[in-house]
């Protein structure tokens, strides 16, 4: 019997990281026209994260503020859960 290596890369990202991949995708749904200049703005400033214990109560009020954009009809279910899935661990 021989014996077979494998190995698996695991990426684990800073949470400064996931907020510009997110400021990142709400900009693109600004560009496609999905989101206006001012509503892309409310979600964006609540990713300007400062490495403190604010950060959950911005973090929470971006999830807050896309559920309210799902519930309005603003963002469709698949974009929200796009957006809110890194928080929630859906991903």
């Amino acid at each position: 019997m021989s014996a077979t290596q494998a190995s698996v890369a695991i990426t684990v990202e800073s949470i400064a990281q996931e907020a510009a991949k997110l400021q990142a995708q709400v900009r693109a749904l600004q560009t496609a026209g999905m989101l206006n200049q001012g509503r892309a703005q409310s979600l964006i400033v609540k990713l300007n994260l400062q490495g403190n214990h604010g950060d959950s109560g911005k973090v929470q009020a971006f999830l807050n503020h896309v559920a309210a954009f799902l519930n309005a009809g603003i963002l469709t279910q698949a974009q929200a859960e796009g957006l809110s899935c890194w928080a929630t661990s859906c991903c």
